[in-house]
């Protein structure tokens, strides 16, 4: 397992097997060419039970983060509210990256990987600990708004 190079600390990238790729090719998502090309996203959420589309904005404060339109007003309207863990993929179906909190989407502009996260056949090895020591420092280090 690795951590996505330039991304938030918090995601990891795990290796997937090409056959089940293969197998049900529904479950892969391109990596967005062009995130800005739709003003709205599509979020869904980590169950894949909820789903609904958001307005989205840069704020220059934080690149490598879209804004999400997350306000009290719409959930109560009954739209869609954004959560940590929900998918975020652009309209026309390509993957944009992942909430990390009720207003923030992390991007993924690619899958190359970061720091690796030793694991041996129980799961995890003794850098393990130690590199996720280094992510948590690293993300409670953001500012308040993305933690």
């Amino acid at each position: 397992m690795e951590s996505v190079k330039g991304s938030d600390p918090r995601l990891l990238l795990a290796p997937v097997d090409p056959a089940l790729v293969e197998k049900q090719p529904e479950l892969a998502y391109r990596i967005a060419s062009d995130p800005f090309r739709f003003p709205k996203a599509l979020l869904i959420s980590p169950t894949g039970k909820g789903y609904g589309e958001c307005t989205f904005k840069l704020e220059p404060s934080f690149p490598g983060y879209l804004e999400m339109d997350s306000r009290f007003l719409n959930r109560l309207q009954g739209e869609y509210a954004p959560g940590a863990g929900d998918i975020v993929l652009s309209l026309n179906g390509e993957f944009l990256g992942m909430m990390v909190n009720d207003q923030f989407c992390a991007l993924i502009p690619s899958l190359e990987p970061g720091p690796a996260l030793p694991l041996d056949a129980k799961g995890a090895s003794r850098g393990a600990g130690e590199t996720l020591g280094t992510l948590k420092k690293r993300a409670s280090s953001l500012d308040l708004r993305l933690q």
